[in-house]
């Protein structure tokens, strides 16, 4: 009896394995599980509930602020269904100046490209007829939104996305942001629309 208990515990790790291998990760945690599984694995990274510290029930948002990719006390933005299954992380870097967010960017781009290879979608271009010269210009061609940079990376059962954004979504309006951004699509395939009635 023994055996069979052990043996059915086994399958069943290598099937919860298996299905997590087909959700995109993050840190190497799959999205796709629950919320307070995800959470317990961030702590065991070193992250801590972030400013809010709390779930946030009408965005369906959970914040937590942690090490990542070399910035200590970074904010990310975990995202998730009613019914608690993680769907997106997001984490965003401000800054006053094009130069700078332009770094963070390429160097958000060049480990993403590293680790997955090309991106399936980059758009690169300010959409303006003359296209900025200094810094303050770009800068404030991203503010109105006639800039577009952003690499899309198709992975797994989702996407990674790096953009240069212009901060409308945050308090300061005096900065932009470049924003990354993991979403898993497999549950979203699966949902039937009628449940979202």
């Amino acid at each position: 009896m023994k055996k069979y208990i052990l043996l059915l515990s086994l399958l069943l790790s290598i099937v919860v394995n298996a299905q997590n291998d087909n959700h995109i990760k993050f840190m190497g945690i799959p999205l796709g599980q629950q919320l307070h599984s995800f959470i317990f694995k961030l702590k065991q990274k070193g992250f801590e509930d972030g400013a809010n510290g709390s779930l946030s029930k009408s965005l369906k948002q959970y914040e937590m602020r942690g090490r990542f990719l070399g910035v200590s006390n970074q904010d990310i933005i975990i995202q998730y269904y009613d019914d608690k299954t993680v769907v997106g992380v997001f984490t965003s870097y401000n800054y006053k100046s094009w130069d700078e967010a332009l770094k963070q960017y390429n160097y958000i781009k060049t480990m993403l490209t590293k680790k997955y290879g090309k991106p399936k979608k980059c758009e690169e271009k300010f959409l303006s007829n003359a296209i900025p010269k200094d810094d303050k210009g770009k800068f404030q061609a991203v503010k109105s939104d006639k800039c577009r940079y952003l690499s899309k990376y198709g992975v797994d059962s989702g996407y990674i996305e790096v953009k240069i954004s212009n901060g409308a979504n945050y308090l300061n309006a005096s900065l932009i942001d470049v924003v990354l951004t993991y979403w898993d699509e497999s549950d979203i395939k699966k949902r039937n629309p009628l449940d979202d009635l």
